[in-house]
C-alpha cells in the first residue's frame, strides 16, 4: 500500500518543475515491483490534481481504487467490499521544496528514499524508479500522459457501496 501514496507523492513533485500552466495530469501506468528476481506487474490510471486530490484506478492483476485529498486517503477493495481510510498529513511540501531536476530526471528523497523520476523531451514524467523500504525495485511507467483535461471533480469522491466494510486505519501510512 505504501507505494500508492509514493505515486502520489511522484506525480506531484512532477508538478513542481518547469510544467507551468498544469492543473491535472490523467495518464495509465503500469508498476512493477521486484523481489528476489520475483516480479509482479500492477496497472491501472491516474489522475492527479496540482492539489491533494488524485484517483487512482488499479485494473490488473486485482481492481482496487484509490482516494485521496488533503486529509485522507481511502484504498477501496471491491472483491474485499473493503474501504480502509488513511490519514495523510504527510509533509508534501517539504518533499516538492527538496527534489532536484538533474537533466531529464528529478530526484527526490521521500522519508530516506531516492526517486528517480525521468521526463520525456515535453516535460513530461515518463518513468519513475525507486528501492522501497523492504529492498524492492519498483517502476512505474506513465503513458498516455494527457494534461489539462476536463475533469469531473466527482471522480475524487468515494461513495462506499451499500455493505462495504469500513476500517480506520491507526496509521497515516501504508503498510505493505
Amino acid at each position: 500500500m505504501r507505494i500508492l501514496i509514493y505515486l502520489f507523492f511522484i506525480i506531484n513533485i512532477c508538478f513542481s518543475f518547469d510544467l507551468k500552466g498544469i492543473n491535472n495530469i490523467k495518464a495509465d501506468f503500469v508498476q512493477i515491483i521486484t523481489s528476489d528476481n520475483n516480479k509482479i506487474k500492477y496497472s491501472g490510471n491516474a489522475i492527479i490534481t496540482k492539489g491533494y486530490k488524485s484517483y487512482y484506478e488499479y485494473t490488473k492483476p486485482i481492481k482496487k481504487q484509490v482516494f485521496t485529498d488533503e486529509k485522507q486517503t481511502i484504498v477501496y477493495e471491491p472483491n474485499l467490499n473493503q474501504a480502509i481510510i488513511f490519514d495523510s498529513k504527510i509533509g508534501l511540501v517539504d518533499v516538492l521544496n527538496n527534489a532536484k531536476k538533474d537533466g531529464n530526471k528529478i530526484i527526490s528523497y521521500i522519508n530516506n528514499t531516492a526517486f528517480l523520476i525521468f521526463i520525456d523531451s515535453n516535460d513530461m514524467p515518463k518513468k519513475i524508479e525507486y528501492i522501497d523500504d523492504l529492498d524492492n525495485k519498483n517502476e512505474i511507467i506513465l503513458s498516455n500522459v494527457k494534461v489539462n483535461t476536463n475533469i469531473d471533480d466527482s471522480i475524487f469522491v468515494f461513495n462506499a457501496p451499500k455493505g462495504t466494510d469500513i476500517i480506520y486505519s491507526k496509521s497515516n501510512i501504508f503498510q505493505p
